[in-house]
């Protein structure tokens, strides 16, 4: 591949909104190449962007409908939806097992949402461009970002001094919107790699641009929306990044990682029925649905289930949905009934990624 650097059309001209999928025999095709390079890789890198995150219901904030954009048009802060309840997709699973393998060395975000961290992937194999906001206060970058003191940028011309290749993202530096040490360290692991993937980066790519410029080894891209990098990579699959990362790992017969959480949930009781009645006379029955926040079916790990004095339980467990229901029974006066669950989500197979 040429060098990054020498690409055709890179910088120039607005990136086109317009998201395709390639047909399914394509996409096995490609990712069969993949799957071969990062086998074959002495150092692979993966760059991940908001389209692997959008898909665990987190808005893309520097997409052309983004909260950033929208802040940026009405000249005021926005926030983001409150964080806590989204959790990693298949697709953060699956790049995890992978770092798990040792098949990828680094993973380098634009996300702050924290799900490669909540996905198992250690600090020291994760480099997060835009650190993490555990609140998801983000406003419009460099905005309302706080500038860089008088110290920080001498600091920052020193390190552009020794590295042109920062020199790109003085802007972003200097306003914080990047932080400088995770470029460092992305920088120093692209120039040993010889494997670069980037998936669900976008508009993200632009930044991207910079840090891979003059990268010579293979460069695959995964996504549904065009980005600046597409014309200097070896190959463009068009497809989910669920889809594409899940896949890859059963290529390289790498187990898929599952991710356990403990999950609060919402929880009500109400009376079935009270039997009038023989044997169990007397002896109420509650059906208490379950709701929790998290996308997709859902399977129990282990259910910590406290009823009154005097009610069995739970008798039966429906785990086909969202919210599912749990059934009791027993003789006890109605009270408060208390259900404390484990979650994971469904094996590979079982939870299809969204499409």
């Amino acid at each position: 591949m040429s060098a990054l650097g020498r690409a055709r059309g890179f910088g120039g001209g607005k990136l086109p909104p317009a998201e395709s999928v390639a047909s399914a025999s394509e996409v096995r095709s490609q990712l069969a190449a993949v799957g071969d390079a990062l086998a074959a890789a002495r150092h692979a890198v993966v760059f991940t962007g908001a389209g692997l995150s959008t898909a665990a219901g987190l808005a893309d904030v520097s997409g052309r409908r983004g909260h950033a954009n929208r802040a940026y048009e009405r000249k005021t802060a926005r926030k983001l939806r409150p964080s806590g309840y989204e959790h990693p997709t298949m697709g953060h699973m699956a790049l995890a097992s992978l770092v798990g393998a040792g098949i990828v060395r680094l993973i380098v975000s634009t996300n702050a949402d924290a799900l490669h961290a909540k996905s198992g992937v250690p600090a020291s194999k994760l480099a997060l461009l835009r650190g993490t906001a555990t609140d998801l206060e983000m406003e419009a970058f460099a905005k309302a970002a706080p500038g860089a003191t008088v110290a920080e940028r001498e600091t920052l011309a020193g390190l552009i001094a020794t590295n042109p290749r920062l020199s790109q993202l003085r802007v972003e530096l200097e306003n914080k919107v990047l932080c400088v040490d995770e470029v460092e360290r992305t920088l120093a692991h692209v120039d040993r790699a010889d494997v670069v993937v980037v998936v669900g980066c976008g508009i993200a790519a632009a930044v991207h641009e910079h840090l891979l410029a003059g990268f010579d080894g293979a460069l695959f891209i995964i996504g549904l929306q065009e980005s600046v990098l597409d014309d200097a990579a070896d190959d463009v699959i068009r497809c989910n990044a669920d889809t594409a990362l899940v896949s890859l790992v059963a290529a390289l017969d790498v187990p898929l990682s599952r991710y356990v959480v403990r999950m609060p949930a919402v929880v009500t009781a109400t009376l079935l029925q009270e039997k009038p009645h023989g044997k169990t006379a007397g002896k109420r029955h509650w059906r208490v649905s379950v709701s929790s926040e998290m996308r997709g079916p859902l399977d129990v790990e282990e259910v910590l289930f406290e009823v009154p004095r005097g009610m069995d339980g739970p008798q039966h467990v429906l785990v086909n949905a969202n919210p599912f229901e749990l059934v009791c029974s027993g003789k006890g006066p109605a009270g408060e009934v208390v259900v404390t669950l484990f979650f994971r989500r469904c094996e590979a197979e079982d939870f299809p990624p969204s499409a």
